[in-house]
């Protein structure tokens, strides 16, 4: 008894009630519910006790509470899992609090990190607006240079044809230069009297129109990579054309038989002889190529005619001039 109360016969036990077999004893029907005696039901505020109940439900309320005592035993023999105590309970809150502050912390570095985030996507955000902002403007320059760029390609484009018309016209005035003139190859440079080797030369060459000191302006040798010839520039292309006419006529004439007063070194050193025109660079070398040509059997023949480049391609063709290495190509 306590407070005048007697303690129901199933907590009397040393052995604790556990917590479901508690919960599933409130769950018992009222007519299951166990009874003691002397002990006032639900409505002992108001006075009235367990002895006002009428003689003929006592036998039953007694079966009844047997009956809860038994089914309340079967269960605690069932079910033997024991309530929490107090410590376990306060271990379960200790630990729930520290994964609730753990977890406030993680929530507090992820907000922050996410106040990081969110700050840095705002500078990459004006960022990349002023990259925008540059990089039209670059389009935009890129625009108007590109415009400009067309004008000058076009201006070049207009220089470059005007100044290939200035080296064309250029070489043809030097050629022009040039037209009086042709080189002879095949005197040893120790002949020193190159005016008196084109003398001979000339006399061998045309008898009928007789060559004199007159009739040349300017003699002199020229240092090449392979020979030195002698440049001789007329003061007539009447006589300059007549002489250079003649000149496959130098192929059965031996150097011994033009200068008799030759030293035996001269004779051994001395080569074939040949005249060609006083060529200018360009057209040097389009003859140089024009005989390479020739030597692969492209071409039949190659000369020139008053600094001019001509080439034959068949025997019964044409001759063709040619102004430049398009030109050979295009044959």
């Amino acid at each position: 008894m306590s407070n005048g109360r007697e303690r129901p016969s199933f907590l009397s036990g040393k052995k604790s009630f556990p917590l479901r077999t508690w919960n599933r004893y409130l769950s018992l029907p009222p007519r299951q519910m166990p009874i003691a005696k002397g002990k006032k039901n639900k409505r002992g505020a108001r006075g009235s006790t367990e002895e006002e109940i009428s003689a003929s439900k006592r036998p039953n309320m007694a079966a009844d509470n047997a009956q809860s005592e038994k089914e309340v035993e079967e269960v605690e023999e069932v079910d033997t899992t024991k309530e929490p105590n107090l410590y376990d309970i306060q271990t379960l809150l200790i630990s729930i609090q520290r994964t609730t502050e753990n977890t406030l912390k993680e929530n507090n570095k992820l907000s922050n990190e996410v106040g990081e985030l969110k700050s840095s996507l705002r500078r990459l955000e004006n960022e990349l607006l002023a990259t925008k902002t540059v990089l039209s403007d670059v389009q935009n320059t890129n625009k108007e240079l590109r415009i400009e760029l067309d004008a000058a390609k076009r201006n070049i484009s207009l220089q470059r044809d005007e100044l290939n018309e200035l080296y064309d016209d250029l070489d043809d005035l030097e050629r022009y230069s040039r037209k009086n003139s042709f080189e002879i190859v095949g005197i040893p440079e120790s002949i020193r009297e190159n005016e008196g080797a084109v003398l001979k030369i000339a006399n061998a060459l045309c008898t009928c129109v007789p060559v004199k000191l007159d009739d040349i302006d300017i003699c002199h040798r020229v240092k090449r990579k392979k020979s030195s010839p002698i440049i001789v520039r007329f003061v007539s292309h009447k006589v300059k054309s007549s002489l250079y006419k003649q000149r496959v006529r130098l192929r059965n004439v031996q150097f011994a038989d033009i200068f008799l007063d030759a030293t035996a070194a001269d004779r051994v050193q001395a080569s074939k002889i040949f005249i060609s025109e006083n060529l200018t660079a360009f057209r040097r070398e389009s003859v140089g190529k024009a005989n390479a040509r020739k030597e692969e059997l492209s071409l039949l023949g190659v000369w020139t005619i008053d600094g001019k480049v001509f080439v034959k391609t068949f025997p019964e063709g044409r001759p063709i001039r040619i102004y430049s290495e398009h030109d050979l190509n295009n044959l």
